[in-house]
């Protein structure tokens, strides 16, 4: 088993992704939460200080190569050597590049572009239906796409002031929306309206994508319910994620999180 030290780190309890791994099958279970902990080791690497962030991409970018020649040296990387034996995980690479993305702090033009980014960022959840039907890895693929689309909507204050945007250019642009505007946090009824269409065609996707969810990726569902319970709260606070990061309760998480695998 993985030592709860790092599986707490990835998924504190209480968070989100707590709730996904008290809801995954037994036997997946550490799978799911050695994928959290990679994740997690990642993404956080991209937002260290420059110097320090290139020698820690660079050592996670060699450690994936290992894992694939199943030499792996990191806990999380073990595990997942382990109870994986055939698994081919060179995809996770894809989590690499959408680090160089945070960390080069790339502008997306075209919703295109940022669907891309997404994806990578988001792949995570999809690596753990890679043993699935092909059907199951899409739909887990939509899923991890949808999440960290909400994660970006959620955070969008906070990653405009560090001078990361993600938002297509085109579309700020159509809106008259500028970036330093966002930077300082400048609220306006553009910004909410942008933020409101954006919220209401992800959320739309990812009902329609939770609805052909089976029972194998239950755990995948619940986190896709819980983003979505968020997105409600973002709806409830009038679309505004300037004031206060959007964050919710412990019961309802709690409430969203039992109701979605009872529906899986």
């Amino acid at each position: 088993m993985l030592d709860p030290d790092y599986i707490n780190r990835a998924a504190p309890p209480g968070s989100m992704r707590y709730f996904a791994l008290q809801y995954a099958p037994p036997e997946r279970r550490n799978t799911l939460a050695a994928l959290f902990v990679v994740d997690s080791e990642i993404a956080h690497s991209a937002f260290a200080a420059h110097e320090v962030a290139h020698t820690r991409l660079q050592w996670w970018r060699h450690e994936i190569d290992r894992l694939t020649n199943r030499n792996a040296q990191h806990p999380a990387t073990q595990a997942l050597q382990a109870a994986l034996p055939n698994a081919d995980f060179a995809p996770l690479h894809e989590l690499l590049v959408a680090a160089d993305m945070d960390l080069a702090g790339m502008t997306y033009h075209t919703q295109t572009e940022l669907n891309s980014y997404l994806e990578r960022s988001g792949s995570t959840v999809s690596f753990y239906a890679q043993d699935l039907s092909k059907e199951m890895q899409s739909l887990a693929l939509d899923l991890g796409a949808a999440i960290r689309r909400i994660e970006t909507i959620r955070d969008l204050a906070a990653h405009a002031k560090a001078g990361r945007i993600y938002w297509p250019l085109e579309d700020l642009d159509a809106r008259h929306i500028g970036i330093d505007a966002l930077r300082h946090a400048t609220i306006t009824d553009a910004a909410h309206e942008l933020i409101k269409t954006e919220s209401e065609l992800v959320a739309a996707r990812l009902t329609q994508t939770l609805s052909q969810c089976t029972m194998v990726l239950r755990p995948i569902a619940v986190l896709g319910q819980l983003h979505l319970q968020l997105l409600k709260k973002i709806a409830d606070a009038g679309y505004d994620v300037f004031m206060q990061r959007p964050e919710l309760g412990g019961i309802e998480k709690v409430w969203t999180a039992w109701r979605a695998a009872r529906r899986s």
